[in-house]
């Protein structure tokens, strides 16, 4: 009995010490997976260390930026500063631009179904290949949205035949929304995506010539 009592105490002494060492552990292991994404912006930016490798203004400025988005958008503080990451490794540099490019991302990847990162090098291409600013990035990821609600296509269908082919496109003299239009009709048709984009590569290269 006594036997049983000593150990009835220590193993509430145990929780009682257990419990709260838990709980304290939870934010500082999200504080080193957050400390441990902004290491990945900080390599994708510049400015975000100086010469002798301690982090800059601009590196807070960013991680005070991925906070407050944290509170707008549904992701967690490390997804958007993977996103933040996928900015910089295309380029942007201004604040404005990144903001505008994770919130796009985040939508397009809830509405295509998709993850964050596809849907950042989805954007990060078409606006590199097509020439799109962000306004015109978004018009054609809504015009997508809208011809995947109202016909059998889907958004992940049409996006591929005009990642494979827009550029293409653009250089015989289409526009994207064209682009995107042909390839809601074949992709309607139930047409595979690559035989879809291959099929209007074809005709693009044909009326070129």
């Amino acid at each position: 009995d006594s036997l049983k009592s000593n150990r009835s105490s220590i193993q509430a002494e145990m929780v009682q010490t257990a419990v709260p060492m838990l709980a304290l552990s939870v934010p500082v292991n999200q504080a080193i997976k957050f400390e441990a994404s902004m290491a990945d912006v900080a390599k994708t930016m510049d400015g975000m260390r100086d010469d002798d490798g301690k982090l800059t203004a601009k590196y807070y400025e960013m991680e005070q930026a991925v906070k407050n988005m944290a509170r707008q958008i549904p992701l967690s503080h490390e997804e958007i500063a993977s996103l933040f990451a996928a900015a910089g490794q295309q380029g942007l540099t201004e604040l404005f631009d990144i903001k505008e490019f994770v919130t796009m991302s985040a939508q397009m990847a809830t509405a295509f179904g998709i993850s964050q990162e596809q849907a950042a090098d989805a954007i990060g291409g078409y606006r590199a290949s097509l020439g799109l600013s962000f306004e015109e990035t978004r018009s054609m990821l809504d015009l997508m949205n809208q011809f995947a609600n109202t016909s059998s296509a889907t958004e992940q269908d049409i996006a591929e035949v005009v990642k494979r082919v827009g550029a293409l496109g653009q250089q015989a003299g289409f526009t994207v929304t064209t682009m995107v239009a042909m390839a809601k009709n074949l992709e309607a048709m139930k047409i595979q995506p690559e035989i879809a984009a291959t099929g209007m590569k074809n005709m693009v290269l044909s009326l070129t010539a």
